[in-house]
């Protein structure tokens, strides 16, 4: 595949990312500062970093919905994620899920596709590896935009949160 031809896919595949009505949920977790935590005794030693950080995105979800549409803030939510290898990351997702099923009722379901052959699913990868380049970036100090393909994927509303303008 040419350079050419990759860029062509890769803009069409923002752009379909980034149309219609949407609340982008991430969540990330730097290990170096997961480790420090639990060295100062904020997090438990025993606690395993794939539950954090799910139990830590699950919790946030409803909040960043209701913080970015509020008129979705009732609405029913089914999670999709991409089919993991990794049988403890799944159970991590499963796990996460039913507890913040206790507490938002919201929750509805949880389920797990394989990304080549979900194109909505390869869109909410290029976002989530998007988003972890410029939160890798800005842990560096660095405030590198690819800004056609920022814009595509973030529009004008999350492009200001993350110092790019409109």
């Amino acid at each position: 595949m040419s350079h050419e031809t990759l860029n062509r896919f890769l803009f069409k595949l923002a752009a379909f990312a980034g149309a219609g009505r949407k609340v982008i949920i991430t969540g990330g977790l730097h290990i170096r500062n997961f480790q420090q935590l639990q060295n100062d005794g904020t997090i438990p030693k025993e606690h395993d970093p794939y539950d954090y950080a799910i139990h830590d995105f699950f919790e946030h979800a409803v909040k960043d919905i209701r913080e970015f549409n509020p008129a979705w803030s009732r609405a029913p939510i089914t999670f999709t994620f991409d089919t993991p290898a990794n049988p403890t990351w799944r159970n991590s997702i499963l796990s996460g899920f039913v507890g913040g099923k206790e507490v938002y009722p919201e929750f509805v379901d949880c389920n797990f596709s394989d990304k080549m052959r979900n194109i909505p699913l390869q869109a909410a990868d290029m976002i989530a590896y998007r988003m972890r380049q410029l939160r890798e970036n800005s842990v560096a100090g660095k405030t590198k935009f690819w800004k056609d393909l920022d814009h595509a994927l973030f529009r004008p509303r999350y492009a200001r949160s993350l110092g790019m303008g409109v």
